[in-house]
């Protein structure tokens, strides 16, 4: 036993805009709606870049979300039973390979996600981060509760009829 220091150094502020973003991609993941997730994504580009993506590369990219999403265990969060780098690494590659632009502090996000999920991991992989969020997204603005609070409702709901 020892003491353990941890500093990720990253931090990134959202804006209002950029917190329902990212709380509407959340919910649907959450949810296993790998197809909204990834219109999302698409209809949420920085500067309307979504009109430049070609409709064929788009039809992939929500195919490839799809794929995505429904490859995660969905009755857990715990750490050692899901991988969010790895999940983030092929939502990043979907980007790449089919050209979506993201805004950058949802790649500064991501990055943090990966960073922050490795030392959870070592320090405590029974953690379901998941249900560690749930105070986190409680506490934020009432628009933000309510689709926390939703979103809580669907996991419950699909973990009771599966």
């Amino acid at each position: 036993h020892g003491i353990t220091i941890v500093d990720v150094g990253l931090t990134t502020r959202l804006s209002q805009e950029d917190q329902k973003n990212f709380l509407d991609l959340f919910s649907a993941v959450a949810q296993g709606n790998g197809r909204r997730a990834g219109e999302l994504i698409i209809e949420r580009a920085p500067s309307n870049f979504s009109s430049e993506i070609p409709e064929e590369n788009q039809r992939k990219f929500v195919e490839g979300m799809d794929a995505i999403v429904s490859s995660v265990d969905k009755d857990s969060f715990v750490l050692e039973r899901i991988h969010i780098g790895k999940v983030l690494q092929d939502v990043l590659g979907l980007v790449y390979k089919y050209r979506v632009p993201l805004d950058p502090n949802f790649g500064t996000l991501v990055l943090s996600i990966v960073i922050a999920e490795g030392i959870l991991r070592q320090l405590d992989g029974q953690l379901d981060i998941f249900k560690l969020s749930i105070p986190f997204l409680l506490k934020a603005d009432k628009i933000y509760r309510n689709l926390a609070l939703d979103t809580v409702a669907e996991i419950a709901r699909h973990k009771l009829l599966s």
